[in-house]
């Protein structure tokens, strides 16, 4: 089966509080793990930005249970595509918490300055993932 990248923006719904982020990487990692799904989550205490690697049938059950989360809504898809490697492999969810380092990054790939992911196309977007995740140690 092939592999596929999917990328998707998401804004923290009024039912969200920030210890959330816990739970949610937590269960990711073992969920993602079972299904051997890969990726990378930043989140800046308002937009979510996530990458999901891995076969397509396990990718799109991931995001199918994702989108479904009260925790976060306008669920959408940046970019969804076939590829020949992973770019996150030895993460079942690395983690990339907001930062003055990661706010100055993510804003130089938003024409507008500030970071608002439904603004980037994704490919714009999976770069942002790839400067972020040179950030933090693999986990």
């Amino acid at each position: 089966m092939a592999l596929i990248r999917l990328i998707y923006a998401s804004v923290a719904s009024n039912i969200f509080k920030s210890n959330d982020v816990v739970t949610i990487l937590n269960v990711s990692r073992i969920n993602n793990a079972m299904r051997e799904v890969t990726g990378l989550l930043f989140f800046n205490k308002h937009f979510f930005l996530q990458c999901l690697e891995g076969e397509e049938q396990q990718v799109e059950e991931t995001y199918d249970h994702i989108a479904k989360d009260t925790r976060h809504e306008k669920v959408t898809i940046l970019s969804c595509k076939t590829i020949n490697s992973r770019s996150f492999p030895n993460w079942t969810m690395g983690y990339v918490p907001q930062s003055q380092l990661t706010n100055e990054l993510a804003q130089s790939f938003c024409d507008s300055g500030t970071f608002d992911p439904f603004a980037m196309q994704g490919d714009s977007a999976y770069e942002l993932l790839c400067k972020l995740k040179e950030q933090v140690p693999n986990h």
